[in-house]
């Protein structure tokens, strides 16, 4: 079983004197090649070997190196560029010591994370060591991962694989609580310690996906995309520990690149979907569906059991085939534990309002909020987020709108504090400025700016709670956010 390791080159050195499959590098041209700058220097990457090694002997390694062995610094291209060669390729497991942090990177990075998800490739990635949301490791289908600290005092299932801890309804997605600090031996019999860090976590973690993997090989489950999470999950936490609908959630529906609609409210709007997708008229469409692996989106409008016996017998006609189910609206029990039932990955609305939050001061970036018509909302803070966007700003969509995860936006229901929320946003992504679509009832101004959008496509802009500016289109609308906060 192949594994690649994407970092700052392994060296045959001392700490790693295995064989390496294939020594690869992508240049500055991003053209891959086989590496002529082989040394015999213990580097990150040599480490991350050596660690891969030890706990997961019969595997192959292939190493791409992005990073300077020096700055170990790289960028997102060259990234991009190594995780689709490893698609191309025959790679089982990719290892990520490196991600980015940066808001401009993250959009390249999801996609082809998506089509490694959808390849059934896995990716194991490191969170940045300062605690920053890091892409490609808080994605939700990246297996995450972050050395344990002793001082937490969150509740962690522990595992029939030693030191690894889970957590559940992490804000910041990362579910794998690893140790970090393994001994290693040298050609020579010294003994070599590694330090504390997510990296070295992430690769004792790979070794261990690696060691399930080749367990079920031989059985044909391997292939499956569906509930491939869980068969890792399950594994490494045991079946002592093993919670269905835990392992099953997914955190967020990022994933998301191609889907089936089934709206039972018929309240949906199609027009800034952040994904490709095909509408279902009836039930029957869904049972004709033919694709190998497909996503599902229902939509539900009540709890009537005639509906939900329906889904379920389509669920059911399609079960070898359907990769996850996003339930939106009002969701009974009932569908959660079937779904559960039949070990299918999910994700419900009310997920968000279970996930861990902390309670922070007021969010000290600005926040522009707008209200009105829902899909006239939508449009116009797309728009300006694009316009924030070309001006090098990073900003930030949050909603209250029903339904409005499924249009790229981060979602917090009704019943939620919604500045709390907002606070969150803050501090896990670092935003220049937060646009927020909510219901004008809730909202309480202060140094922030709300933007009536009326029907007819006019805008009022509402700053310090009294001053009002009115705009006929969206630069005008921006325009006005950057005077404001430019005296």
């Amino acid at each position: 079983m192949k594994i690649a390791i994407i970092d700052d080159g392994v060296n045959i050195s001392d700490l790693y004197f295995e064989e390496i499959e294939q020594n690869l590098i992508v240049d500055d041209s991003l053209k891959i090649s086989r590496r002529q700058d082989e040394s015999n220097k213990i580097s990150h990457g040599t480490v991350c070997a050596a660690i891969i090694k030890k706990y997961a002997k019969e595997s192959s390694i292939i190493s791409i190196k992005i990073l300077d062995e020096v700055t170990r610094r790289g960028n997102c291209n060259k990234l991009c560029k190594a995780i689709e060669w490893c698609l191309e390729n025959g790679i089982n497991i990719i290892n990520l010591s490196n991600g980015s942090t940066y808001y401009g990177d993250f959009e390249k990075l999801r996609k082809v994370c998506n089509k490694a998800f959808d390849r059934g490739v896995y990716i194991t990635a490191a969170k940045n060591n300062n605690g920053a949301f890091t892409i490609p490791a808080c994605l939700p289908n990246v297996l995450g991962v972050r050395c344990q600290n002793e001082i937490i005092t969150r509740i962690f299932f522990y595992n029939r694989y030693k030191r690894i801890r889970m957590q559940k309804n992490t804000y910041d997605g990362i579910e794998f609580l690893v140790n970090s600090i393994h001994k290693l031996t040298k050609r020579n019999g010294e003994i070599y310690f590694t330090e504390r860090c997510n990296s070295f976590a992430n690769a004792y973690f790979t070794a261990c996906v690696h060691n399930v993997l080749k367990k079920y090989e031989k059985s044909g489950f391997y292939g499956k995309t569906t509930n491939r999470f869980n068969l890792i999950k399950y594994n490494i936490v045991g079946k002592r520990f093993y919670n269905k609908e835990w392992c099953n959630i997914l955190r967020d529906v990022s994933y998301l690149t191609h889907a089936y609609i089934l709206d039972m409210s018929k309240n949906i709007f199609t027009d800034y979907l952040f994904f490709d997708f095909k509408y279902l008229n009836s039930y029957l469409e869904f049972t004709k569906i033919d694709d190998n692996q497909f996503d599902v989106i229902i939509i539900f409008d009540n709890y009537n059991k005639t509906y939900i016996k329906n889904i379920q017998d389509c669920i059911k006609s399609k079960i070898d085939n359907i990769r996850s189910v996003v339930l939106c609206g009002a969701v009974s029990n009932e569908m959660r534990r079937f779904l559960n039932k039949n070990n299918i990955m999910f994700w419900y609305e009310e997920n968000y309002n279970k996930l861990e939050t902390k309670k922070y001061k007021k969010a000290s970036v600005p926040i522009i909020y707008f209200t009105g018509d829902k899909k006239n909302v939508i449009g116009i803070i797309n728009e300006i987020k694009n316009l924030f966007c070309s001006d090098g700003y990073y900003a930030i969509k949050a909603s209250s709108y029903e339904f409005s995860y499924l249009y790229g936006f981060y979602y917090f229901s009704e019943g939620k504090e919604y500045y709390n929320y907002l606070q969150n946003i803050e501090s896990k992504y670092s935003p220049d400025i937060i646009l927020v679509a909510i219901d004008y009832n809730r909202v309480e101004i202060e140094d922030d700016v709300l933007i009536k959008v009326n029907d007819d496509l006019n805008y009022e802009v509402i700053v310090n709670a009294n001053e009002e500016i009115y705009a006929v289109d969206a630069s005008e609308v921006y325009e006005s956010i950057l005077n404001y906060y430019s005296v």
